[in-house]
């Protein structure tokens, strides 16, 4: 059920007005119905592989507290079943043909056998979810859960189950539990939150993505700088996606007076690409850090092996990402780049100077650019097309600058909604980032505030793109 439809507005009224009729000890049985409900409509079949892994780490939490001296047993068990399913729907048949391929290579030929499995919903997102459940009950983080049920309604929490924030069972689960009161505040801000998040969505992302697609999908018809321009859109069209979709499941869980951790903090005013995953996607950027890179010795094991661990890591995350070399060597560039920072120290060369910083901000947006193209290329050489053929006919000056926007048919996006749309996300990320635009907005005169309300709403119903757009982050 995609969060930019109908289906899903009247989904959400529905068990918004449920949830707060019941009785206040029942709300979480809302959540746990609502969560099933909300992930059959996409996959029916599919809620069997989420229950199995609530149902692994939950008896591997409770053998944990029971019998200590075998705890590593219990996770492990746990740990081999949880990542078992992710590797067999998502990575078996990427892994048999890596293998065939690699066994040519040095003369043996073998066909690979291919599993028709359709990738479930979400998948990434729930099992490092559960797995940090049962890897914290290990280490002593978190304290077992002994009601199933209500276990499950932490992992089956819909407005973040397919695509995150990947929350950590020691903020949400005692949210679910929580027997919580009406508060008019949190619902208003709620409401406002996922207001944002459509806008940026519907009207930037979703507008954008009409051009992108349209320039990937017919890749090598295209040279030049249309090539450019479609790598700077993607990189707009990608954050407005994601993003939005976590403004909006922060949003929704607020309806439920349920707190989402943030998950994007305007990543794109970075001065270096450590600080870039400092601010994007940063439920994952943490939960490789806590459960990879620290595990592994993190830095306090010497230079080198700190920069092994890094590079690592970004691997992991790559992989993470999805069943594609493109996304292994995005993850590889990433690391490499991570890596280099710390060599040459830049991160705090870069905010020594105001100007300096500046600059930085703009060389960190074109890398973060640059590798996006091997993010959204479907092939190494489609990704490699781009990254050769962007400069074809740059000596004609103008000329080339006009070709780019001609071939990229951008006159198909009223001009002015476009660039107003992208002066109006840069301002909100830039002043968000040191004060929440909700609240200043809020505590403005009544005229201008509702101005700046009817606005957004008046964008998103005359210039969103309310086609069956589903979210990027939806396939991982």
């Amino acid at each position: 059920m995609l969060f930019n439809s109908y289906k899903f507005i009247f989904f959400l009224i529905f068990f918004f007005v449920i949830y707060w009729m019941v009785p206040k000890k029942y709300q979480w049985t809302v959540i746990l119905i609502s969560g099933i409900l909300f992930y059959m409509s996409s996959s029916p079949v599919y809620i069997l592989l989420v229950f199995s892994d609530i149902l692994v780490t939950y008896f591997s939490a409770l053998l944990i507290e029971k019998y200590p001296g075998n705890k590593k047993i219990s996770l492990t068990l746990s740990l081999i079943v949880c990542i078992g399913i992710l590797f067999t729907y998502k990575y078996f048949n990427f892994f048999n043909d890596s293998l065939s391929f690699l066994a040519g290579c040095i003369g043996i030929s073998f066909k690979p056998y291919a599993l028709r499995l359709l990738l479930p919903v979400g998948i990434s997102f729930y099992t490092f979810q559960t797995l940090s459940y049962a890897i914290d009950v290990y280490k002593g983080d978190s304290k077992t859960e002994h009601n199933l049920f209500q276990y499950a309604a932490f992992i089956l929490f819909f407005p973040q189950l397919v695509a995150g924030p990947i929350e950590r069972a020691e903020h949400l689960l005692p949210q679910i539990k929580k027997e919580h009161v009406y508060d008019h505040d949190v619902i208003v801000y709620g409401l406002k939150l996922m207001m944002w998040g459509f806008f940026k969505k519907v009207v930037i992302a979703d507008n954008l993505g009409v051009i992108v697609d349209t320039v990937y999908d017919n890749l090598h018809e295209y040279s030049g700088f249309v090539l450019v321009i479609a790598a700077i859109l993607f990189s707009i069209q990608i954050y407005c996606d994601f993003s939005g979709y976590s403004d909006i499941a922060r949003g929704t869980a607020g309806l439920f007076g349920i707190d989402l951790m943030l998950n994007f903090r305007s990543p794109y005013f970075s001065s270096s690409v450590t600080e870039f995953w400092e601010r994007w996607h940063i439920s994952l950027s943490q939960w490789i850090r806590d459960y990879i890179y620290i595990p592994m010795g993190g830095n306090r094991k010497g230079k080198l092996r700190k920069r092994v661990n890094l590079f690592v890591s970004f691997l992991v995350s790559g992989i993470w990402h999805g069943a594609n070399i493109t996304f292994i060597f995005w993850g590889i560039l990433h690391g490499s780049l991570r890596v280099l920072e710390d060599i040459t120290g830049w991160r705090k060369k870069a905010g020594s100077n105001k100007w300096l910083k500046v600059l930085s901000v703009c060389v960190t947006f074109i890398l973060v650019s640059i590798l996006w193209i091997f993010f959204r290329a479907d092939t190494i050489g489609d990704a490699l097309y781009v990254l050769t053929n962007w400069q074809n006919g740059i000596l004609g000056g103008e000329s080339y600058l006009i070709r780019g926007f001609t071939d990229a048919n951008v006159g198909r996006i009223n001009p002015f909604v476009l660039l107003f749309s992208l002066m109006i996300l840069a301002l909100y990320d830039y002043t968000d980032d040191k004060k929440s635009v909700i609240g200043i907005v809020s505590g403005c005169r009544p005229v201008f505030r509702w101005m700046c309300y009817y606005g957004i709403v008046l964008f998103i119903v005359f210039f969103g793109n309310f086609g069956s757009n589903p979210f990027v982050y939806f396939q991982f």
